[in-house]
């Protein structure tokens, strides 16, 4: 039941279920009533942005530092380590920054909300890999999900250096070890340091342009 609500198992539940010959009702209960569920969620977010259009829009534009906070917030949580959050606060912070420029909220606002978030995610992480410096990061941070992605991102740091730390912000999997494995593999606090800020300035911009660049072509 649960395995359908998490993107790494959804299709794999059942050929599992199938391998350890799982009684037909029991896997029949699960598959139906769960898939149901995972279906109205899919459309559920589209159904309510059209419903309560007008609703949502007077919010973002009466609150505007709380929509910020959010965008903060899930660039920073994209920022940390587990690749399952990978995607979901990616398209968390896509929809809010769509919202809240078609709201008329202020470009640089939001800019500056998700830079600080993504900044602060990826100094976190190589201070942390800065403290585990020569010990094995696949030990000192648990992660079953892809166990041996803090190995490459070592790797691939270690080949490509500050080169590498800004090309990790649009890999999925790297794009949070990158920083952990830059501190682990003893990259200058300088280099760093500016090699996160234009990734981020990228990252950032990238996932937000979109929306206001349609509103000037239209005219909206």
């Amino acid at each position: 039941f649960f395995g359908h609500f998490i993107g790494p198992v959804r299709a794999i539940i059942p050929v599992v279920a199938g391998m350890f010959r799982m009684r037909q009702l029991p896997f029949q209960i699960a598959n139906v009533v769960s898939a149901f569920i995972w279906a109205a969620g899919v459309i559920a977010p589209s159904f309510f942005a059209v419903t309560f259009r007008e609703e949502i829009v007077a919010f973002v534009r009466e609150h505007h530092l709380i929509v910020a906070g959010l965008l903060f917030l899930t660039a920073f949580l994209n920022s940390i380590p587990v690749p399952l959050m990978a995607i979901p606060t990616l398209l968390i912070f896509v929809a809010t920054g769509a919202v809240f420029f078609y709201a008329d909220g202020d470009p640089l606002l939001a800019f500056s909300a998700g830079l600080a978030g993504a900044v602060l995610g990826d100094l976190m992480a190589y201070r942390f890999g800065r403290s585990h410096q020569g010990e094995d990061l696949h030990n000192v941070w648990s992660n079953s999900w892809s166990p041996e992605s803090s190995d490459k991102a070592i790797e691939f740091i270690g080949r490509r250096g500050v080169t590498g730390l800004i090309l990790s912000k649009f890999h999925t999997t790297l794009r949070s070890f990158a920083p952990m494995a830059a501190g682990a593999t003893g990259l200058s606090f300088g280099a760093f340091l500016v090699a996160s800020l234009v990734s981020c300035v990228i990252w950032t911009a990238v996932l937000l342009a979109p929306v206001p660049l349609i509103k000037a072509l239209i005219g909206g």
